[in-house]
């Protein structure tokens, strides 16, 4: 009997492949949000790992905005597919639908492990204007 080494190559091969697959990443996000320059408090600030994926399975974290408008949300995720977003949920001028709107977070802040080391902070961001990602949602 022969022996022939392909399988072992192919292992080779194959494991650190498998290894990058199920790397766990994370990311990180800060800043304040206002409405016509006045803080949006418990405004709601969601956290996904697929800006194309916005289904429960994707959110990542959850968190609101503090009496201030500030926030700070971290998440990390083991998925091979990794363009992270996050949402702002709020009621700035208008009273009965809740605007959201959708912002991507740039590929420098996410970071290799469960942890982020650079956090992206947005600064502040009035929410008075209509986004271009914006969506309303409305009671039934």
């Amino acid at each position: 009997m022969k022996f022939t080494p392909i399988i072992p190559i192919i292992l080779c091969i194959s494991m650190p492949i498998f290894a990058i697959a199920v790397k766990t990443k994370s990311v990180g996000v800060n800043g304040t949000i206002i409405c016509d320059g006045k803080p949006i408090s418990d405004g709601e600030i969601e956290l996904y790992d697929n800006k194309f994926a916005m289904e429960p399975e994707s959110l990542l974290a959850k968190t609101r905005t503090d009496a201030h408008g500030r926030f700070r949300i971290t998440g990390s995720s083991k998925k091979s597919i990794f363009s992270p977003q996050f949402t702002v949920s709020h009621k700035c001028r208008s009273k009965l639908c809740k605007r959201r709107m959708y912002l991507p977070i740039p590929e420098k802040y996410t970071t290799s492990g469960s942890n982020p080391r650079e956090i992206f902070d947005v600064g502040v961001i009035d929410v008075k204007r209509k986004f271009a990602t914006e969506t309303k949602i409305c009671p039934t």
